[in-house]
């Protein structure tokens, strides 16, 4: 679970990263209008990797549970 929530980190912020590129390009190559369509799939993305951070504390946990909580 551990390495896959870790995976989909990476995926999210790589695509993120792509969708800020090709917006960048629009811009560069006049097609503005195009845009606020990778401006809007950058935030989806952003805030799924975020999402999927925020899971991390979780999915350790349950992988390596901390000495307090462990079964006796």
């Amino acid at each position: 679970a551990l390495p896959q929530a870790l995976a989909d980190c990476d995926v999210e912020h790589y695509e993120a990263a792509t969708d800020l590129a090709l917006g960048e390009i629009a811009r560069n190559v006049n097609h503005a209008e195009h845009v606020p369509e990778f401006d809007r799939i950058r935030q989806e993305e952003e805030e799924m990797a975020q999402f999927v951070l925020n899971a991390v504390p979780e999915v350790v946990e349950q992988a390596f549970p901390s000495a307090g909580r462990r079964a006796a």
